[in-house]
């Protein structure tokens, strides 16, 4: 007896204490993804449903295919139709031939693209109808403009009632904060949201303008060296026949006249830095990779302080989170022999990890950063402390909500959750 409570306290003590994890869904699904909406996709017997945030099953596995919840509302597919549901399960549209999120993967919004008799339209969250369905492919939403596609191939654009912004005569519509960039024979303009041409057709298609913090860098037609900057405006702040990176705010990666680059605040027309013998370019809003004569790279901050001694490295950004925030880089080590050569380094403490990994991404919340190799995936949090190790995973693993989707060694799906 006395052996049973010291075996059970130890396994106590190694649960609560040893462990920053705990399972919140056993192994008992072919698939359990990450939370959505405050609900999780689960796999069983090749049918998809949904468990809530205790694990409890609130949509039994029924569907042929599901999209994750989003604003309360999910597709799904049976039997070779989709709908739409409610979190009670509940359908709340008609059937149609496809139906699935608007927007992009990692940027949705709160509308449905549907298919009926082969033609694309637009339902809002509460089911109305934003856009018959009478377009050839699913139509772009930008707020209040939507762009469509005709079955010539001609693009326009219309508001969320339906009425005309644009006549469908171009050849692409991208959307630039408050300015839409229409294509046309090869050359582009800028127009308003309200439709009218705010420039000439001056520009070229072949490189599409850089935007960020209201400012343009676009190249003109037939030239791609031929570059400007405009400002939120439209107003030319930037001199013809320069190559321009945009870091942040109004500082740009460029070159003065003796070809010698550096950092320029285009508004004040001041360089901040000076290079005469490094090449440099964009990490992120807060720091520069520079390449020195023999081809070794290195990190610096913009005010050209050196983070990261130059080196045989590359450097990637790691998922949506910048280093500015967080203190993480993306760091390959370029070496001669094949293979895959992939850490990360926290300049804030010095630690690079001692394995190479495949991939690696941060957690949605920035607390987490998951490694993976072969399948096979450890969890750091930003400081470089293992949390956890040896998660069957699959090839990329992604925490989300303090939650990651892992299988045991009989190929069942479980959900841990990290403290």
């Amino acid at each position: 007896m006395k052996l049973f409570w010291i075996i059970l306290f130890s396994t106590f003590i190694h649960h609560s204490f040893a462990q920053d994890w705990t399972i919140k869904v056993d192994y008992i699904y072919d698939y359990v993804s990450e939370y959505s909406d405050g609900l999780a996709t689960i796999e069983k017997d090749g049918h998809y449903g949904f468990i809530n945030d205790n694990g409890k099953i609130v949509i039994p596995p029924k569907y042929d295919h599901t999209s994750g919840f989003y604003n309360g509302v999910a597709t799904v597919e049976k039997d070779g139709l989709f709908f739409v549901i409610n979190k009670e399960g509940k359908q709340i549209s008609d059937d149609y031939e496809a139906a699935h999120r608007s927007g992009y993967v990692y940027a949705p919004n709160e509308d449905i693209d549907v298919k009926k008799n082969g033609k694309w339209g637009i339902l809002d969250s509460l089911m109305n109808v934003v856009l018959p369905c009478q377009y050839e492919n699913p139509p772009n939403v930008f707020g209040d403009r939507v762009i469509v596609f005709e079955a010539d191939g001609k693009v326009g654009m219309k508001t969320r009632t339906n009425e005309e912004v644009l006549p469908s005569i171009y050849d692409y519509i991208y959307c630039y904060g408050d300015y839409f960039f229409c294509e046309l024979n090869d050359s582009a303009a800028f127009f308003s949201r309200s439709g009218e041409q705010v420039t000439s057709f001056k520009y070229g298609n072949f490189l599409l303008p850089q935007f960020a913090d209201g400012y343009f860098v676009v190249s003109y037609y037939k030239s791609l060296f031929k570059k400007e900057v405009l400002n939120s405006k439209l107003e030319v702040v930037g001199s013809v026949n320069r190559n321009y990176d945009h870091i942040d705010e109004s500082l740009f990666i460029t070159y003065d006249s003796n070809y010698v680059n550096g950092v320029l605040d285009i508004e004040t027309n001041q360089w901040k830095i000076k290079h005469d013998s490094l090449s440099l370019s964009v990490y992120d809003s807060g720091h520069l990779i520079y390449t020195t004569p023999s081809k070794k790279k290195g990190l610096m901050d913009i005010s050209g302080k050196v983070l990261i001694p130059a080196g045989h490295y590359s450097f990637y950004n790691i998922d949506q989170f910048s280093m500015k925030d967080l203190g993480i880089v993306g760091l390959d080590l370029e070496v001669n022999e094949p293979g895959i050569h992939r850490k990360f380094y926290c300049y804030s403490t010095g630690f690079i990890p001692p394995v190479d990994y495949e991939y690696i991404q941060i957690s949605d919340c920035g607390q987490y950063i998951s490694a993976t190799r072969g399948g096979i995936t450890t969890v750091y949090n930003i400081d470089g402390r293992i949390l956890g190790e040896n998660f069957l995973t699959g090839s990329q693993a992604k925490i989300h909500g303090g939650g990651l989707s892992v299988k045991n060694d009989k190929g069942k799906y479980g959900l841990i959750q990290f403290k």
